[in-house]
């Protein structure tokens, strides 16, 4: 696999930029699985399914196995595999602000779909129009914010504004690990989360997704990175079986390459309204 971005401890560095128009590596069948291995122990590894092609960067996150093995799934035909890997930090000092070394890695594959065919049905419950749902309600550090108004706000020093406005969650800065709940009003099918982060080809930002009928029981976390190849919107799948149906969707803001300040971001859900 190709290096793309690394992030040393200190500063980040893209090696290259991975092409839209792909020339697959390997041929690899949905369902199946793959690999990985390092010259040193990852704390941790995520491989995604990405999509650079589309007029917005999507990221499709691959089910991890054990030993850093992953299960193919995703949409038939020419995609990146992303690798994402996170190593520890040594530079041989007494280093008293401890980090990480960040790599990202791209591979072109051409997916092929499974040995078996799957009937109608099943084919039909992961078609995705990922239009822009309504938000109903957010809340977050320092409260709830509800439609119809735009609603701006300074509950707590470490938030400057958060605005929601029909299908739009803004918040203008955080600091620190953060998570917001955003209310649909109702129960809806939905596909992804768009996220635009303004310096997100300069940070690579980490961050989970939950989803939830009632609000208070939450599926388990869906762990992504944004690539650091754009400053625009990038999509990220809720589910490798889209789309969900459900009414909460949670986001966990857990920290970045520049350390625990979020830049403005943009937030949307993408569904079948």
């Amino acid at each position: 696999m190709t290096p793309f971005v690394h992030f040393d401890g200190k500063n980040m560095n893209k090696l290259i930029y991975p092409s839209a128009d792909v020339t697959p590596a390997l041929t690899v069948q949905e369902g199946g699985k793959i690999g990985t291995e390092f010259s040193e122990n990852p704390i941790s590894v995520k491989a995604y399914v990405a999509d650079y092609e589309a007029d917005t960067p999507s990221l499709h996150k691959l089910k991890g196995l054990s030993d850093n093995n992953f299960e193919l799934s995703g949409v038939q035909g020419l995609w990146n595999i992303e690798v994402h890997a996170v190593f520890p930090y040594h530079d041989g000092l007494d280093n008293s602000n401890p980090t990480y070394r960040y790599v990202s890695y791209e591979l072109g594959i051409d997916m092929m779909s499974m040995a078996f065919t799957k009937n109608a049905n099943e084919i039909g419950q992961n078609v995705c129009a990922n239009k822009d749902i309504e938000i109903a309600k957010v809340s977050g550090p320092g409260g709830l914010l509800e439609q119809p108004a735009n609603f701006n706000f300074q509950p707590r020093t470490n938030n400057k504004s958060i605005t929601i406005n029909s299908n739009t969650l803004s918040i203008e800065s955080v600091k620190g690990n953060s998570s917001y709940i955003i209310d649909l009003g109702q129960e809806m099918p939905i596909c992804s989360l768009s996220l635009k982060f303004s310096n997100g080809d300069k940070v690579v930002n980490h961050f989970s997704i939950q989803t939830s009928i009632d609000g208070n029981y939450f599926s388990k976390p869906i762990y992504y990175d944004n690539t650091a190849a754009v400053s625009g919107q990038e999509s990220y799948d809720i589910s490798s079986d889209f789309p969900v149906t459900t009414r909460y969707v949670k986001i966990n803001f857990d920290g970045n390459t520049q350390g625990d300040v979020y830049a403005p971001m943009q937030l949307r859900v993408l569904g079948n309204s």
